[in-house]
């Protein structure tokens, strides 16, 4: 018993070391390419407290399952207690109720809160004004089998390379005139459906310089895995002053 005992608490240990590591927290989906902006921020946040909320309650029930395992432990010419069920017959209640309802409402607080934090980060992607940066700056971005084509309101056109101002509200028109693909920005914590004959808009705000990689995420044809490209974020200057033919 001691044994296994040891065991259910080195996992324990390895569960706690696991969830709450820096890696874990910092970094929710666990992409090393960098991040920025606000949905990053916003997002990252959320997931620490569901990964947060959820450790405690997981190391609070195993905690409770061992410390179960360890007092109701068989031992030689142990007996079952009087109240024990017994096979056909409708077993009594046991223990306090009181700890029912406290269970029961620390459930339900919790849900809500996760709840009402899900609901509000909903509500902030769908709201550019949520952005701190000028603009907006409203991009057509129009997915084909396999590339992608970013149209700028003066009419310009790059391919597979979005290049946009930093500090600047960008709204992103997504659609598609053959089959179904997926508009991701993983860094950027972005993901939007591009769906044929259909618009659907997802915007971002991002502070930082520099490249961070776009992907497909709806499996859309043998060529599916090349269909990628890059978010290019450049100074306002280098955006007004005209883009670079490097990047395009």
């Amino acid at each position: 018993m001691k044994i296994n005992t040891i065991r259910l608490f080195g996992l324990l240990a390895a569960v706690f070391a696991l969830v709450f590591s820096n890696n874990a927290l910092a970094c929710a989906s666990c992409i090393e390419t960098g991040t920025t902006g606000v949905h990053a921020e916003k997002y990252d946040q959320l997931m620490g407290w569901y990964l947060l909320i959820g450790g405690i309650v997981s190391l609070l029930v195993y905690a409770w399952f061992t410390w179960l395992l360890y007092k109701f432990r068989a031992s030689e010419g142990s007996q079952d207690p009087e109240d024990a069920p017994k096979l056909g017959e409708i077993p009594k209640h046991r223990g306090d109720p009181k700890w029912t309802w406290f269970v029961t409402v620390a459930i339900f607080a919790i849900l809500m809160g996760l709840t009402a934090g899900t609901i509000n980060m909903v509500e902030f992607y769908e709201n550019p004004e949520e952005g701190w940066g000028d603009g907006p700056l409203t991009v057509q971005v129009t997915a084909h089998r396999y590339y992608w084509e970013f149209e700028y309101p003066n009419g310009n056109k790059t391919y597979d390379n979005l290049i946009v101002p930093i500090n600047t509200i960008v709204i992103l028109e997504v659609t598609t005139d053959d089959v179904w693909h997926n508009f991701a920005v993983p860094s950027l914590r972005l993901k939007i459906d591009a769906i044929p004959h259909q618009t659907n808009v997802i915007w971002f705000d991002a502070p930082d310089v520099g490249e961070y990689p776009i992907s497909c995420m709806e499996l859309c044809g043998s060529d599916h895995t090349d269909m990628t490209g890059n978010l290019i974020l450049v100074e306002p200057e280098v955006y007004e002053n005209g883009i670079d033919e490097d990047f395009a």
